[in-house]
């Protein structure tokens, strides 16, 4: 058979093949030491009968020591021995199979963990540019500092390098038949050239000793000649590399033989390397050592150091975090080995690919990814039907084909393996339809449900509150481009700095603008990014530029010109020609050097938003919390059903496969603190009551700190809405429960240093901290504490049960909406959580598994589902009523995923004054419906003290109008109750609970 039509065949036959399921409903999990494959085995019953199809896993490759998160990974080709080993993964994945469930991974194609468990960083460390693993990092060679040409800054000392380095702090060790530096816990390898300093020590005196003939000390002699005569360091040429590359690893097998072999010359060794130690006291006797770092590929310097003149690329500023080159094949292939692995073994139904926005170039990842995958599923074919030997001579007419596939992105085969994107997305931005991928872990999504809760008829009088009592007007874009300026200045300046450098180049390239100094294109670079609206753009060598990427562009150009109008017009021209029009004459050298500044400029926009926004920005005022949350506008004061629904239909439209997220790992605030703060939109007088109460009640709690009280009007504020966020609402009386007071010491000082007003990270200011932690401890605990929690704890508890009903309809409107529900881990119950990492404690899964089959028995007992709602809805204390909505949805929408996954989206609208306190949406296929109501913006019908449920009478005569058409007979599926007619009475819609799911009922 001709190898066309072979091949033709191969791919049309895997192309046929049942495209993978996708997920119904994932429930993401933190998988750490503390809580590993087995642990997660344990719980996968539980969850079934929760109604979960899919275990979506935090990463769980090998990363660093006693990581709590995974995304500091070491080596892609192995798994977390601390998570656990092939065996117990098995396991998961076999009891993951028992209930046909899947398993989404989390993958983190953009930054690796460095350190001396990184094999890929070690080598580069020890070799440098030379070195293969150098190409896995972006290491700026030639930076702006001529001393750090052709090497690596490590920014990792606690103190300025010579006083480290004359402490003592810095040492040599042999490790058998290799050399190092240790630094505390660190371990650095030497160069091997660097051997020869070791070596050579007192040579004279050892040759004088022994015989020149004895074999052991020709061998001595060897060694130190061989590590003498390598090339040097940093040698490019593709012989003495490879010579270097093996060389380096012959030395260390024979040295460690020499040693095992002779003591005595081991010893002798061990005396020279005890020799370079110095003495404290002696700034001269550490000049041997000082001599042999400076050989070294990598610079030693103070950690402070990094925010100017670290040369390699970084997840944000984190400095033991490297960026990866995953736009080289290479590189690409080694990240993804065991993913691939998996991914062929099955089970896995989804990838969720970390920070993609970091990548060089996003839609050519995502195609890679799809295209490996589908050419790695075509040679399994091959190798099951036992043709394993005719894959080479097929694959590259496979390959062509594909990427016929590729030009089509938002082709079913394009997308064949389900992939999500935590690509977060500005106001009025929107996913890249060139991605080959199902779509986003749901920020725009959370924002847009969360909107529904927030009354925006309240936006002026919060705002006023917030002004009055912290004495801060300024408009948040200008917190936002104070913020960005902090930190391009602060924290990441060495990232602006490698980008004015390769600027300079371009400029350097063109004679009309050669004349620009270096300082005035950072200073503009600076101010550009300040102002960029959008994390960052997409363009790409050789394509034209989208229109989107063109005006996001040209409006930070504007913005920056508008606020700077000293600094030469020229200059922001320039930056805009360089970023959007490369000229089609341009030699080869100037469009290269411009294609290099474009991508390293938009993988650098991306963690500046962040950091400037959601780590800073988001601290420094938050006139209502709930608005500042990842990929939100806290400009947007609330929303509408209209937005809610045009969302839901763009989704189902085109991106169905994305998550409807309402907590992730990230989220600033867990999903119930985050509508208790939406209920303050609805009492806004209340709060302003109550605040100033509490400003007079904890005025002499604080604590002169230089020449201000600390906590300040903004911090105070903060306090107090976090306090209302996250009482928990099973507290009994009104004293604070265990542990809650040092939570929120904790996050309030995490929040002053995110802030980096007062205090930061970089800078932390003890005694600030400290009366902070006070403030916090006497306000909550002190022996005064009771008339503040007097009045604190009513009003928490009102809003709290508020937030019990939004709760309620946020979770069913969340499994009811096109797109995939996804629940963080835990928050099946109440979610009171704040930030990281007071949102990864341990979740008491026995809790929740006895909770769910607690209220199962009273179903199956012989209690009516109306009866158990209703009871469980009287006594919220335990959550129990969340997890039954949850759980009821969850169900239904496993037993017919296609309904919600394909079915058709329609909005449906109550009459008259309930019209804005309702949403709902139909969703049909194939003759089967179901309709999913919610209340909303309820405050106002809980009567005083919200002491009463927003059910039955509550809603007047109000009717739900369905059109024509519609199914006459339904049932809810939370009470069991069957209504009937075209026109729906929300009092018997909400007769039980404030939330209903009903499915259309014959006759």
């Amino acid at each position: 058979m001709p190898e066309t039509t072979a091949a033709d065949e191969l791919f049309d036959a895997v192309a046929a093949a049942p495209i993978p399921r996708r997920p119904a409903s994932t429930y993401r999990v933190q998988l750490h030491q503390r809580f590993t494959f087995d642990d997660a085995t344990a719980v996968v019953d539980y969850l079934h009968a929760l109604g979960i199809t899919d275990l979506y896993c935090s990463p769980y490759l090998l990363a660093r020591p006693g990581s709590t998160h995974g995304y500091d990974v070491f080596d892609h080709g192995k798994l977390n021995p601390e998570i656990g080993d092939e065996v117990s993964h098995a396991r998961l994945v076999a009891k993951l199979r028992e209930h046909a469930m899947g398993r989404v991974l989390d993958i983190v194609p953009n930054h690796m963990g460095i350190g001396d468990h990184n094999p890929y960083w070690v080598e580069t460390l020890e070799v440098g540019r030379s070195s293969p693993s150098s190409r896995f990092f972006d290491i700026d060679w030639e930076p702006v500092k001529g001393e750090l040409a052709g090497r690596v800054l490590l920014p990792i000392l606690e103190g300025q390098y010579g006083e480290v380095l004359e402490a003592g702090k810095l040492q040599v060790a042999r490790d058998g038949g290799r050399f190092e530096v240790l630094y505390h816990e660190t371990r650095l390898p030497l160069a091997p050239q660097s051997y020869a300093l070791i070596l050579g020590r007192r040579i004279g005196a050892l040759l004088e000793a022994h015989d020149a003939d004895d074999p052991h000390i020709r061998e001595y002699r060897s060694l130190y000649a061989s590590a003498e005569f390598l090339p040097a360091r940093g040698a490019l040429d593709p012989v003495q590399i490879e010579r270097v590359l093996l060389e380096k690893e012959v030395i260390k097998v024979r040295l460690e033989r020499l040693c095992r072999e002779r003591p005595d010359l081991a010893a002798f060794i061990d005396a020279n390397v005890a020799s370079l130690r110095g003495t404290e006291g002696d700034p001269r006797s550490f000049d041997d050592l000082h001599k042999l770092l400076e050989q070294q590929v990598y610079r030693l310097a103070y950690w402070r150091v990094a925010a100017e003149e670290i040369n390699y690329r970084r997840f944000f500023d984190i400095n033991t975090l490297a960026g990866l080159r995953t736009e080289d094949p290479l590189v690409f292939d080694v990240a993804h080995t065991l993913i691939f692995r998996m991914v062929g073994d099955g089970g896995v139904t989804g990838l969720r690919v970390d920070h993609p926005d970091g990548l060089a170039d996003p839609a050519g990842y995502f195609e890679r990814l799809q295209s490996r995958l589908f050419i790695r599923e075509c040679a399994a074919k091959l190798a099951a039907e036992g043709r394993a030997d005719e894959w080479p001579a097929l694959e590259r007419r496979v390959a062509e084909r594909w990427a016929a596939v590729a030009a089509v992105p938002a082709s079913d085969l394009a997308r064949r393996v389900p992939v999500v994107a935590e690509k977060i997305l500005s106001r009025g931005e929107e996913l890249p339809e060139d991605w080959p991928i199902d779509g986003t872990v749901g920020y725009e999504y959370l924002n847009v449900l969360n909107g529904l809760f927030v009354d925006p008829s309240s936006a002026e009088s919060i705002e006023q509150t917030y002004s009055e009592f912290t004495g801060d007007r300024q408009p948040f874009p200008e917190v936002l481009y104070e913020a960005k300026l902090l930190i391009l200045r602060a924290s990441m300046a060495s990232e602006v700095n490698v980008l004015a450098r390769q600027l300079n180049r371009v400029s350097e390239a063109d004679r009309r603008y050669r004349d620009f100094t270096l300082n005035e294109l950072g200073n503009v670079l600076r101010e550009v990014i300040a102002c960029f609206p959008v994390y960052r753009t997409y363009m790409l060598p050789g394509r034209p530029t989208s229109q989107r990427d063109r005006e996001s562009v040209e409006q930070a150009v504007a913005r920056a010109r508008r606020r700077n109008p000293t600094i030469d017009a020229s200059l922001f021209a320039f930056v805009q020609s360089a970023l959007l029009d490369v000229p089609a004459d341009a030699p080869t050298a100037d469009r290269v050097g411009r294609e290099v500044f474009v991508r390293r400029f938009q993988q650098t926009t991306g963690p500046i938003q962040a950091k400037g926004l959601e780590d800073t920005a988001f601290y420094r005022q938050f006139k209502l919390g709930s608005l500042n949350e990842v990929g939100a506008d806290p400009l947007k004061f609330g929303g509408t059903t209209s937005a809610f629904h045009a969302l839901n239909a763009q989704r189902l439209a085109r991106w169905p496969g994305s998550l409807g997220t309402t907590a992730t790992h990230d989220t600033k605030r867990g999903e119930d603190a985050r509508v208790r703060l939406d209920a303050l939109s609805e009492f806004p007088d209340e709060w302003r009551t109550h605040l100033a109460r509490w400003q007079r009640s904890n005025a002499r709690r604080k604590t002169l700190v230089g020449d201000a009280d600390a906590p300040d009007p903004r911090e105070e504020y903060l306090f107090y809405q976090t306090l209302v966020a996250t009482w928990p609402i099973d507290a009994e009386g009104e004293a604070a429960p265990g542990g809650y007071v040092a939570r929120i010491q904790e996050y309030m000082l995490k929040a002053a240093r995110e802030a980096k007003r007062n205090t930061s990270w970089t800078d932390p200011d003890p005694s600030y901290g400290e009366a902070l932690s006070k403030f916090v401890a006497d306000a909550l605990e002190g022996p005064d504490a009771g008339p503040f929690l007097r009045d604190l704890v009513p009003f928490t508890r009102k809003l709290s049960r508020v937030g019990v009903v939004h709760s309620l309809s946020q979770t069913l409107l969340k499994v009811a909406s096109p797109g995939v529900p996804d629940v963080y881990q835990g928050c099946e119950l109440w979610d009171e959580s704040l930030v990281d990492p007071d949102n990864r404690r341990p979740v008491d899964y026995p809790r929740r598994a006895a909770l769910l089959r607690w209220t199962a028995a009273r179903i199956g007992g012989g209690e009516t589902r109306r009866e158990v709602a209703s009871s469980l809805l009287a006594a919220p204390e335990d959550a129990a009523i969340k997890q039954y909505v949850l759980s009821t949805a969850l169900v239904h929408r496993r037993e017919d995923q296609d309904l919600y996954e394909r079915g058709t989206y329609k909005p449906v609208e109550a009459d008259g004054e309930a019209k804005g306190r309702v949403v709902g949406f139909l969703r049909q296929r194939d003759g089967r419906s179901v309709l999913a109501v919610a209340s909303r913006l309820v405050g106002s019908l809980m009567g005083e003290d919200a002491a009463s449920w927003p059910t039955g009478p509550a809603w007047g005569d109000a009717t739900l109008s369905l059109g024509d058409g519609g199914p006459a007979r339904w049932r809810d599926l939370l009470t069991g109750e069957v209504v009937e007619g075209g026109g729906l009475r929300l009092a018997d819609l909400f007769g039980t609970l404030p939330v209903a799911l009903l499915v259309a009922e014959p006759g």
